[in-house]
């Protein structure tokens, strides 16, 4: 069976990826740091598709998401949890650091003895250069 673990489920991006697998058949259980929004911010919550949320921080929770991974064995699982704001990594660099390199290098050690996973997709958000100068004027070396 396919079964698709997402994290950063809450993002904007995340939760019309958890709808769009839904739609598609797939077992989706959807992961995020945050309780869940409310239903206007979850495309999946407008069709009554099947998701499951649980909550699960990957700077904080890693030994129960260890569980969930092993618990629920997915084939796929798909990671859109990140730190991408430009400008707040300018002001909190420790949570930047954390999230995306730190927290995400221990999920990568879960995930290779996982033996259930055929298939690992990291989302990378997009933003340009001209986004992280803007409020930080001397900021020429970016």
């Amino acid at each position: 069976m396919t079964r698709f673990l997402v994290l950063g489920s809450n993002s904007f991006s995340g939760a019309t990826f958890c709808d769009h697998l839904a739609a598609a058949g797939y077992e989706v259980i959807a992961a995020s740091r945050s309780p869940e929004p409310h239903d206007a911010f979850l495309p999946y919550r407008w069709h009554a598709r099947d998701v499951r949320f649980v909550r699960i921080d990957i700077n904080h929770d890693l030994d129960a998401l260890d569980a969930l991974l092993r618990a629920e064995r997915p084939s796929h699982v798909v990671n859109f949890a990140a730190q991408s704001m430009v400008g707040e990594s300018w002001c909190h660099p420790e949570h930047w650091m954390m999230t995306n390199v730190v927290s995400t290098t221990l999920l990568f050690e879960r995930l290779r003895r996982l033996d259930s996973l055929a298939r690992y997709v990291h989302v990378i958000p997009s933003l340009s250069e001209r986004d992280s100068r803007e409020g930080f004027p001397d900021a020429g070396g970016i």
